[in-house]
């Protein structure tokens, strides 16, 4: 049987199709939830199944697999590496601009059950300030207490190179959010079709053009925790002194990602 990492990997077009088992990797409020309804939408599954631990791969889970899908927050260490080489998925990883990561995750912890208490008293200046230089401080110590990764702090930069080493993985495909949101989050309508294609391409499916265009409408919006979904929100929420402090600490990577040719923003 093969496995596949991130979203859904089958086709009822495909022949080939049968036995495809995939895996979605994201970094939290990347557009996990996104990617999700795109591999759900191709291979007409609604069961996703999710670890307990949102952090971690665990072989019993993965052998009682409800569907083609298995969907988390995996981070790049040894333990996952290996479950991922055992069980031979598909594997497609997403990622955001960490600005506009940082705005969605401001918003989602004030709401989330176990992160509300842990910022009640902070206004949002505050909050993002956080977010910035030390993003772990929002996450409850019974979740960081899990992985000695979570329990060492960390600014956003550090924060997201928990996950970024799975860009460099064979036969892992990363997708953008920005890619992927279309015209309705202020993205390509374009880049959206061909982003499509190419996740096909990844499962080696074969959709006609009017089953992605389709696909493309529906995407958008369809989520628990779907909030607004725009790209460059970031824009209407940094401050100057915002700005200096994500330049002093994640400015590189925003350079790594392709998000800024420089520190000009």
């Amino acid at each position: 049987m093969k496995k596949i990492i991130v979203l859904y990997a089958i086709s009822a077009t495909c022949l080939s199709i049968a036995t495809q088992k995939i895996l979605m990797i994201s970094i939290p409020k990347c557009g996990t939830h996104l990617l999700i309804n795109t591999l759900d939408f191709i291979v007409d599954s609604h069961y996703r199944n999710w670890p307990k631990d949102q952090f971690a791969l665990n072989q019993i889970e993965l052998d009682n697999m409800s569907g083609p899908l298995f969907a988390g927050h995996i981070l790049y260490n040894e333990s996952n590496r290996q479950l991922i080489r055992d069980n031979n998925f598909v594997i497609f990883f997403i990622i955001r601009d960490p600005r506009d990561q940082c705005i969605s995750m401001m918003y989602w912890v004030r709401k989330h059950p176990l992160s509300k208490e842990l910022v009640k008293d902070l206004d949002d200046d505050t909050l993002l300030t956080d977010l910035i230089q030390n993003h772990l401080s929002v996450y409850p110590e019974a979740v960081k207490s899990k992985h000695q990764e979570l329990c060492n702090g960390g600014n956003i930069n550090d924060f997201y190179n928990l996950f970024l080493p799975w860009m460099q993985c064979k036969n892992v495909y990363t997708i953008r959010f920005e890619s992927l949101v279309g015209k309705r989050g202020l993205g390509s309508h374009q880049l959206q079709m061909e982003t499509l294609e190419d996740i096909l391409n990844h499962l080696h499916i074969y959709k006609n053009p009017t089953y992605i265009h389709s696909m493309g409408r529906y995407l958008f919006g369809h989520s628990m925790t779907f909030r607004k979904g725009h790209i460059g929100e970031w824009k209407t929420h940094f401050k100057e002194h915002h700005k200096v402090l994500f330049k002093e600490v994640a400015g590189q990577l925003l350079i790594d990602l392709a998000y800024e040719t420089n520190l000009d923003w």
